[in-house]
C-alpha cells in the first residue's frame, strides 16, 4: 500500500464515511466493559440528594464506574460485549447511557473518544492482530485501580504495508 492509499483511507474515515460509527460503538463498549479507571473521584459542586441522602456541597466521592457499566437495571446482558447496544436508538433512555462517554455542556471529554476511534481505525488498517495462545481476555484481566491485560499473554502484531 501507497503512503497516499493511506492517506485516503484515513481522510475517509475522519470525514465519517468509512465505518466510523461502528468503530465509536466498539469503543464504547469497550470501556463500558473495561473502563481504565473502575473508581473515579469527584467532588460534588452544589448539595444535592441521591437515592434519599443529602450529599453536602464540596464533599469527595468515589464513582464506582465499573459497577455502574454493569448494572442490570441500566444493560441487558450487561457482561455480554454488544457494541450494537450503542447505535442511535428512537428511544431517547437509551441514547442517554452514552452520558458516561460526554455529552451536553461537557461533550469535550468525548474528544478523547474520537481520537480513541481514530487510533483504531488506523491500527486496524495497518495491523494483522493475532491472539497466539487463543486467550479468552476476559478471564486474563488484572489490575486494582487501573485494569490491564495479564503479562503472560502473547500476541503477535504484523504490518499490512509490505
Amino acid at each position: 500500500m501507497y503512503v497516499g492509499e493511506f492517506t485516503r483511507h484515513v481522510t475517509t474515515f475522519l470525514k465519517g464515511n468509512c465505518g466510523t460509527v461502528f468503530v465509536n460503538t466498539v469503543i464504547k463498549e469497550t470501556l463500558r466493559l473495561h473502563p481504565l479507571g473502575p473508581l473515579l473521584p469527584r467532588e460534588v459542586q452544589q448539595q444535592c440528594e441521591i437515592g434519599g441522602f443529602l450529599i453536602p456541597e464540596n464533599t469527595s466521592m468515589i464513582v464506582n464506574v465499573y459497577q455502574i457499566m454493569r448494572d442490570p437495571t441500566v444493560w441487558e446482558e450487561q457482561f455480554m460485549f454488544a457494541p450494537e447496544r450503542f447505535l442511535v436508538s428512537p428511544e431517547p433512555d437509551k441514547v442517554n447511557k452514552c452520558l458516561p462517554f460526554g455529552s451536553g455542556r461537557r461533550v469535550g471529554p468525548a474528544l478523547g473518544t474520537v481520537i480513541v476511534a481514530t487510533a483504531v481505525a488506523v491500527m486496524v488498517h495497518i495491523f494483522d492482530w493475532n491472539n497466539e495462545g487463543g486467550v479468552d481476555m476476559d478471564e486474563h484481566l488484572e489490575g486494582g485501580i487501573l485494569i490491564y491485560g495479564s503479562k503472560s499473554d502473547e500476541y503477535k502484531i504484523m504490518s499490512k504495508l509490505n
